[in-house]
């Protein structure tokens, strides 16, 4: 209800805050299914906040990595899956071990 709510107001792009969380599997890759549907047929850019990996590379076609506050990486997911910095392989595998800071653990 809230994205064809959105959508009357026929915006230039949707800002979808962490679409997925909370979500049963099947649920959220419908809800994918859904903002890249929306995207290639409606004109409208879609800016996904997620921590949901499998959600980012499916309908990402940029991604942009927050670290420390500031955007540590920006581009296309191929770059993200290439890449060979310890911050971004560390954030992609989900290890607990390696250079990433988490303040307060």
């Amino acid at each position: 209800v809230a994205i064809a709510r959105a959508l009357t107001l026929k915006p230039n792009y949707v800002l979808f805050d962490e679409p997925t969380t909370g979500l049963d599997p099947v649920s959220a890759r419908r809800v994918d299914r859904l903002i890249a549907e929306l995207a290639a047929h409606h004109n409208v850019g879609c800016i996904v906040v997620s921590h949901d990996l499998q959600s980012i590379f499916s309908i990402g076609q940029r991604i942009a990595m927050v670290y420390q506050g500031r955007i540590y990486l920006e581009g296309p997911a191929a770059e993200f899956t290439a890449s060979t910095d310890p911050i971004i392989r560390q954030f992609f595998s989900g290890s607990s071990t390696g250079p990433m800071e988490t303040p307060g653990f």
